[in-house]
């Protein structure tokens, strides 16, 4: 009977150690643009008692090149072994202690996508190997989530923003400029890929739910509502001491064809998301739902000056481009459909 016991008595302790020792390893999915660079980590969700470790990743060699692998922060201090091969990145690292516990990531991996890489086409992140042990040599049990990588096109805009006042629209979500990696996801990020205050004086944005005028005039105004998330009809001002001209990549606006101008009562500095073959001159605005009786004329800087725009055939009925904006004075809040493609190539 007692040997019994004791026999039930070390199953159950052989269990409970085995479940507090599981622990998850995991990659995300996620997506990139041809001929960009994108940084995956290996991440482990429980790392209590990890004091070593090796594990294999596969990808698809025909879209991907791994650049390089580097130890993660939660293993600082651990000896660290990388080496890739054709379609594999294989991974070893160790100590002689094991780690009190925490998440995070124990590589990240560079991958560039390859220029011929198809829009839509996907390579699978799969952890095709992964072993764990305590400092005791002891394997831990390691449950695998692989990720993968999503291609999706690209389209190329060249800017050119002229010195003196300027409206302004960023016609794409913005991954890179002039073929440097540069993610333009607020005011301050355009600010910085104009050059910062060697050529520009100061940007002004008009905050719809506050109903103010914002000035960002540099570093001092990162994080800051100034600094504000830029957004699909996202307009602003530029005061430029020097004309700037950028080679842009970057997703077209929306989802598949389809984007939104969002008014709010009163002043809307805005810009068309996307191309739409229908609104070639800003007046074609005026017969869109939502637009229609709600916003009777539109303010834009044309020929070195403000100009009220009411008809077809005003100075001032300008064609829309990618990168223009325009103030619309709206009597009713307002969401208007846009359908068409991304501006550029």
């Amino acid at each position: 009977m007692r040997t019994f016991i004791n026999i039930l008595s070390l199953i159950c302790y052989l269990s409970i150690t085995s479940l507090a020792s599981a622990l998850t390893v995991s990659v995300p999915s996620l997506t990139a643009m041809p001929d960009t660079t994108v940084s995956v980590p290996i991440s482990v969700d429980d790392a209590a008692g990890v004091a070593g470790g090796m594990l294999v990743l596969r990808f698809d060699p025909m879209l991907l090149h791994a650049q390089s692998v580097q130890s993660g922060a939660l293993i600082t201090g651990f000896s660290f072994v990388r080496n890739i091969v054709n379609d594999e990145v294989r991974i070893s690292f160790a100590r002689s202690r094991g780690l009190a516990g925490g998440s995070g990531s124990i590589a990240e991996i560079t991958f560039a996508i390859r220029p011929q890489a198809a829009n839509g086409s996907h390579s699978e992140l799969t952890l095709a190997q992964a072993e764990f042990y305590d400092e005791t040599a002891q394997p831990i049990h390691v449950t695998l989530t692989g990720g993968q990588i999503v291609i999706e096109s690209e389209n190329k805009f060249e800017m050119f923003i002229p010195a003196g006042i300027s409206m302004i629209h960023i016609p794409l979500e913005v991954a890179v400029v002039n073929d440097q990696p540069a993610p333009m996801r607020t005011v301050g990020d355009f600010y910085d890929a104009l050059g910062g205050a060697a050529n520009v004086n100061l940007m002004l944005t008009y905050q719809r739910t506050e109903g103010r005028w914002l000035t960002y005039l540099g570093e001092t105004g990162r994080n800051t509502p100034a600094d504000a998330a830029l957004q699909p009809d996202t307009g602003l001002i530029a005061l430029m001491k020097n004309a700037v001209r950028m080679n842009l990549k970057g997703k077209p606006w929306g989802t598949e064809g389809r984007s939104r101008i969002t008014l709010t009562a009163g002043i809307n500095l805005v810009g068309m998301p996307l191309r739409d073959a229908s609104i070639t001159r800003v007046t074609d605005l005026l017969n869109l739902e939502g637009l229609k009786g709600n916003v009777t004329s539109i303010i834009v800087y044309d020929g070195g000056a403000f100009r009220v725009v009411t008809r077809p055939g005003d100075v001032g009925d300008i064609v829309i481009t990618g990168e223009g904006a325009f103030i619309l004075t709206a009597r009713a809040p307002a969401e208007i459909p846009i359908t068409g493609e991304g501006w550029g190539k």
